[in-house]
C-alpha cells in the first residue's frame, strides 16, 4: 500500500465522526477541529527526497515554508538561499527545542554531513554555537567532542579546526556570563536582606537633584544591558510563566520583576518627598519629563514603566498635584497618552516600533503577550481543497508525479491515529499547520511503519520574528561615556575629572545609578495606604537619615 493510499484510508476512519463535508463555490471544505492551516494547494509544493517532506507557501510574494517534517527541514538548512525563507537557519536552531532535542539534531546534522560533505553544515554550526552555546554544554559537548575527532579522522581536519576554534571562543564567552550570573544572583541575595525599617525603601530624590534627560540616559543604560543579558531561549515555550520559571527563565523573570519595581520606585519618590503638594508636583513634573526623555531615546519599556506610575490610584488622585502642572509637562503627558494608547493593540507603539532604527528598547510586557497569543490560541480553522488537486506527494511539483491525498467522498486530511488529541495552537494570524500532540497530516497504517508528523515550522517563524525585534532594536548600542553607570576613570586608571565640582557630579550620579538598581520603593499596599501623617513621619525620617549620613 503506497503513501497516499495509507493516508486516504487513516482518512476516511477518521471522517466519520471528525469531519463534516459541505460544498461551497466548487470546492470541497472540511471542518476539522483544532487543525491549523488553511491549505490551498494550488500555492503550495510538497517535496519528498529521501522521505523528507516540505509544505511551502506565499506570503506577501515571498516564499513561506510552513510545515514539514524533519528530515526535510534537516535538509532545508544547506539548501539554496531560494528553496528558503528569510533566516531560516536563524529560525530553525533558535526554536528546534519545540520538535527535536539538540544531540538529536547534532546528530541529524552529522548525518547529513556525512552523507553530503556539504561545507554548508559546517556552517550550521557554527551559527548555532556562536548564538546559542548552551546547547553544547555537558553530555551534548561530549557528544559534539568526539564528532570533532571523527571528522579529523576521516580528512576533515580543516573543518573540525574550524569548529574547534568557533567552540573554544564561546565556551570561554559562556563561562564568564555563568561566573556573571553568580555575581548578580549575591548581589540580589544581598538586596534583599536589606533592614525592613522604611527609610531603607523610600528613594532619597529631590526634583531638582538630577536632569531628567540624565535619569533617562540611566535607566536606559540599565535596561539595555539587562535585555541583552537574557538569552533568546528564556522566551520559548513561555517558561517565564511556569512553576520553574525563576530557574529556567532567570533573567527574563528578574526584568519582569523590575517593571513593576520602577513603577512602585517612582510612585514611592512622589508620595514620600514632602508633606506638601507644591512639592509632591514638582515631582510628578519631574517623572513625566523623565518619562519623555524615554521617549526620545526610544527607550519605550522605561517609558511604559513611568506611564504606569502616572496611572497608579495613589498617584491619579493627586487632583491638586495634576492641575499645578506647567503647561509643557500636561503637554508631555497628554504625548505619552497618544503614544501607549490601546486602541488598535496599542497600534501607535507597533507603529512605531516597526519603523524604528537601533538602538531602542521595545517593551517587554508586549513581547511576552504576542508570544503567549501565538502558543496559546487554539481556534478551529477551515482546510479548503481545491477540486480534482489535493496535497501532492511523491513530486516536487503540485499535480505532477505519484499521486495526492484526494478530498474524495468522506475521507480527507486527518491528523492524528485513534488515539490522537486533534489539539493544537493556533498562529497569531490564523495560519499554520498542526504540528504536535499526535495531530497533523500523518502516514501510517495498521501494518505500515508510521510516518513522522509535520513539524508546524510556520509557528516556528512566528515566534522568533516576535523575538527578532529585541534583535533589531539592539543591533546597535547606546553610546556611553567613562561616567555611565557610575565609571569615572580612565584607562590609566586616573580620575579624569579633578576639581571639586566634576567630582562632586560624579558621586551624584554613582549614587543615581546605585538607586535606578536597587530600586528603594514602599509596597503596593504601603503606596495604597500612605496617609499625610505618613508621609510627614516619612519625611521627617529621612532629614534624620540625611543628618546621620553627614555627621
Amino acid at each position: 500500500m503506497d503513501r497516499a493510499a495509507r493516508l486516504r484510508k487513516r482518512g476516511s476512519l477518521q471522517a466519520r465522526d471528525r469531519q463534516t463535508i459541505s460544498k461551497a463555490t466548487g470546492e470541497r471544505l472540511f471542518s476539522v477541529p483544532n487543525f491549523l492551516e488553511l491549505i490551498q494547494t494550488n500555492n503550495n509544493t510538497i517535496n519528498n527526497k529521501r522521505g523528507s517532506v516540505i509544505i511551502y507557501g506565499n506570503r506577501n510574494n515571498k516564499k513561506l515554508i510552513r510545515a514539514g517534517n524533519l528530515d526535510g527541514l534537516v535538509e532545508l538548512l544547506t539548501a539554496d538561499e531560494g528553496d528558503t525563507q528569510p533566516a531560516y537557519v536563524e529560525t530553525f536552531v533558535a526554536t528546534h527545542s519545540y520538535f527535536v532535542d539538540s544531540q538529536s539534531l547534532m546528530t541529524r546534522l552529522m548525518e547529513r554531513f556525512y552523507d553530503s560533505e556539504d561545507g554548508r553544515v559546517i556552517d550550521v554550526f557554527k551559527k548555532w554555537m556562536t548564538f546559542y552555546f548552551e546547547d553544547f554544554t555537558e553530555e551534548n559537548a561530549i557528544f559534539f567532542n568526539m564528532f570533532l575527532s571523527d571528522l579529523g579522522s576521516k580528512g576533515f581536519e580543516a573543518h573540525a579546526d574550524d569548529l574547534r576554534s568557533v567552540f573554544r571562543v564561546q565556551g570561554e564567552a559562556y563561562r564568564k556570563r555563568l561566573t556573571q550570573e553568580e555575581v548578580d544572583a549575591e548581589k540580589e541575595r544581598a538586596a534583599l536582606a536589606v533592614s525592613e525599617d522604611i527609610t531603607h525603601r523610600v528613594p532619597d530624590l529631590e526634583d531638582d537633584d538630577h536632569d531628567p534627560a540624565d535619569i533617562a540616559r540611566q535607566m536606559t543604560l540599565i535596561e539595555e544591558r539587562l535585555y541583552k543579558e537574557i538569552s533568546l531561549r528564556e522566551f520559548l515555550q513561555l517558561a517565564w510563566s511556569k512553576k520553574d520559571g525563576k530557574e529556567k527563565a532567570k533573567k527574563l523573570t528578574r526584568l519582569i520583576n523590575r517593571f513593576n519595581a520602577v513603577s512602585f520606585w517612582a510612585a514611592s519618590a512622589i508620595l514620600t518627598c514632602d508633606h506638601s503638594s507644591k512639592k509632591r508636583s514638582k515631582m510628578l513634573s519631574l517623572f513625566i519629563q523623565v518619562a519623555d526623555a524615554c521617549l526620545n531615546l526610544q527607550n519605550f519599556q522605561s517609558a511604559m514603566q513611568l506611564y504606569s506610575t502616572l496611572n497608579l490610584t495613589p498617584i491619579e488622585r493627586l487632583e491638586k498635584e495634576w492641575n499645578s502642572l506647567p503647561k509643557k509637562v500636561s503637554q508631555m503627558y497628554e504625548r505619552l497618552k497618544e503614544f501607549f494608547e490601546s486602541g488598535g493593540n496599542f497600534k501607535r507603539y507597533r507603529e512605531t516600533l516597526a519603523k524604528v532604527e537601533a538602538p531602542a528598547i521595545p517593551v517587554l510586557s508586549f513581547i511576552l503577550s504576542d508570544l503567549t497569543m501565538i502558543e496559546e490560541n487554539k481556534s478551529s480553522i477551515k482546510i479548503k481543497v481545491s477540486e480534482g488537486s489535493g496535497i501532492q506527494g511523491g513530486s516536487a511539483i503540485p499535480g505532477s508525479g505519484g499521486s495526492g491525498i484526494q478530498a474524495e467522498g468522506g475521507s480527507g486530511i486527518q491528523g492524528g491515529g485513534d488515539g490522537g488529541s486533534g489539539s493544537g495552537i493556533q498562529a497569531g494570524d490564523g495560519s499554520g499547520i498542526q504540528a504536535g500532540g499526535g495531530s497533523g497530516i500523518q502516514g501510517g497504517g495498521e501494518e505500515e511503519e508510521e510516518e513522522s508528523e509535520l513539524v508546524h515550522f510556520e509557528k516556528m517563524s512566528m515566534i522568533y520574528n516576535t523575538l527578532s525585534q529585541l534583535k533589531k532594536c539592539g543591533n546597535v548600542a547606546y553610546p556611553r561615556d567613562d561616567h555611565d553607570n557610575g565609571g569615572d576613570h580612565n584607562e590609566n586608571g586616573e580620575k579624569r575629572e579633578r576639581d571639586k565640582k566634576a567630582n562632586k557630579a560624579s558621586t551624584a550620579r554613582e549614587e543615581l545609578v546605585k538607586m535606578l538598581t536597587d530600586l528603594p520603593r514602599l509596597s503596593e499596599k504601603e503606596l495604597y495606604d500612605l496617609k499625610n501623617d505618613t508621609k510627614k513621619k516619612v519625611k521627617d525620617l529621612k532629614k534624620a537619615l540625611k543628618a546621620s549620613r553627614k555627621k
